[in-house]
């Protein structure tokens, strides 16, 4: 007996059918709206970040900044924050106050280096009471972009040391503000809110410099000091780097001089 073509067709397409599931529509689905998003977010591409530079979380300056002056040495505060400060200069310059006559060394190295070779180190000369900077440009010396540093002051009296970190970072756009800026204050003002603490601290500095008796200038330099929690420095800084008495305090060999 002879079965028709047609129910023979018919017969296959039903066994198919139980076997794979229909697909609805060849179509890709289409994707949801940005509103129905999974994520509730819109799809737009996300808005760029600032590039004002921002202090590293966490990075804190382990052991001490500052020493109060006793027997062995006078009072020593290096100008740092307790973080990776950061300048947009390869040649910063780097300030520090002592209260008197101190035999100290300065050093500069590589944070995260396997090398034990100091990029720079100096034996820095006696000097009076008050604050004192070291310009690396004079030295020539020069700090690798986007390399975290440490920066210190060894007392050799006692090899007691107190540090800073610094990090040179590109400029971003503050060197075109910088460019616009009529005065080293203004210069200052750009350098703080953008988050470069040492250029700040650098061009307030020289505004000092230029008009030591502008009372507005040194209490700029000492709230500088006084954001990072040093107190004691920004107290002297807020004196033009005289001791409390306001007068230059002697060395203890002075002191036995006069008294023979």
């Amino acid at each position: 007996m002879k079965i028709p073509l047609l129910s023979i067709s018919t017969s296959i397409a039903a066994l198919v059918s139980l076997q794979c599931p229909q697909v609805a529509s060849a179509e890709p689905p289409k994707p949801l709206p940005a509103k129905q998003a999974s994520s509730g977010k819109s799809s737009k591409s996300p808005k760029k970040e600032e590039t004002k530079p921002k202090y590293p979380e966490g990075d804190t300056v382990p052991g001490g900044r500052t020493r109060g002056e006793d027997s062995i040495g006078p009072a020593i505060s290096v100008f740092a924050p307790n973080r990776e400060g950061l300048t947009t200069q390869p040649q910063p310059t780097l300030y520090w106050y002592q209260s008197g006559p101190a035999i100290m060394e300065l050093q500069i190295c590589e944070r995260k280096s396997d090398d034990a070779t100091p990029l720079f180190e100096v034996r820095l000369p006696k000097q009076t009471a008050g604050i004192h900077s070291i310009n690396l440009a004079e030295r020539g010396v020069a700090l690798k972009e986007n390399v975290g540093y440490r920066w210190s002051v060894q007392l050799q009296a006692s090899g007691e040391t107190l540090m800073g970190f610094i990090k040179r970072v590109p400029p971003a756009e503050t060197a075109k503000r910088i460019e616009k800026a009529s005065t080293l204050e203004q210069q200052a003002k750009i350098y703080k809110m953008d988050g470069f603490w040492y250029d700040a601290l650098k061009a307030i500095s020289l505004a000092i410099a230029q008009e030591p008796d502008n009372a507005a200038f040194h209490t700029m330099r000492a709230d500088l000091l006084r954001q990072e929690k040093l107190k004691d420095a920004a107290a002297v800084a807020e004196r033009g780097g005289k001791p409390e008495d306001g007068n230059q305090k002697p060395s203890k060999t002075e002191k036995k001089k006069k008294t023979n």
